[in-house]
């Protein structure tokens, strides 16, 4: 690690003493390194763990591995601004066009591919540890996998496959061609990413992925609007 901060025990709150005299987080630069840290016991604690990693420390004597519904998801985010400054495709302000690529990601083989298992497939943004704010939708209302209902979206919204290309293009003749940006900081999402890019290329979708780290990429969608 290269980073750290210590956050002590405050003598004059108001309110019951926390049990701890004090915290230090690390910083660590990649989750291999962290994992040896708490089999080494240089650390006590740490979160979240990718899947991979999680399993493996189940094996350990000196380590509980504790898993725990989801406070986190993994989403698409759309640029669907219509203003002079958006470097988007305007192609996805098209709801249809959306809801095709909802039903031609398999979230199952996502969950027990990327996740083995330690997830489930999202339906909203409020994920059920909120149980108190959770919506459960009824699977009619949900966007199934479905790759035949998403031909069936894209072939009524006039998105067509022409000329003998693989890849669909609107009325208008642009291709479904688009940019798939991921974070790097998350390790699930490149390989989801990965395992996304086929599922869109069977229904007539081409996705150009690019991993990049949080900050390029949190530049790229609030600063530049290019994504």
């Amino acid at each position: 690690h290269n980073q750290s901060l210590q956050m002590k025990r405050n003598p004059t709150y108001w309110g019951p003493h926390p049990g701890l005299r004090s915290i230090s987080w690390l910083v660590y630069q990649n989750p291999e390194t962290l994992a040896l840290a708490l089999q080494k016991g240089d650390i006590q604690l740490t979160y979240p763990l990718s899947a991979t990693i999680f399993t493996s420390l189940q094996h350990h004597a000196n380590i509980a591995a504790v898993s725990y519904l989801p406070t986190q998801f993994v989403h698409f985010g759309f640029n669907l601004l219509d203003s002079p400054k958006s470097k988007g495709n305007p192609l996805l302000r098209d709801k249809a066009l959306r809801q095709a690529m909802a039903h031609a990601i398999d979230k199952d083989k996502l969950v027990a591919l990327v996740l083995e298992g330690y997830g489930s497939p999202g339906t909203t943004i409020i994920m059920p540890a909120f149980k108190d704010w959770h919506l459960n939708l009824p699977k009619s209302q949900q966007y199934l996998y479905d790759p035949a209902r998403a031909r069936q979206i894209l072939d009524q919204a006039g998105y067509t496959v022409r000329n003998g290309s693989s890849i669909r293009q609107s009325r208008d003749g642009r291709p479904l061609h688009f940019r798939l940006f991921a974070s790097v900081g998350l390790s699930s999402q490149p390989a989801a990413a990965q395992l996304i890019v086929p599922m869109m290329n069977d229904v007539g979708i081409q996705f150009d992925l690019t991993a990049m780290p949080d900050a390029t990429l949190s530049s790229r969608v609030f600063s530049e609007i290019d994504y």
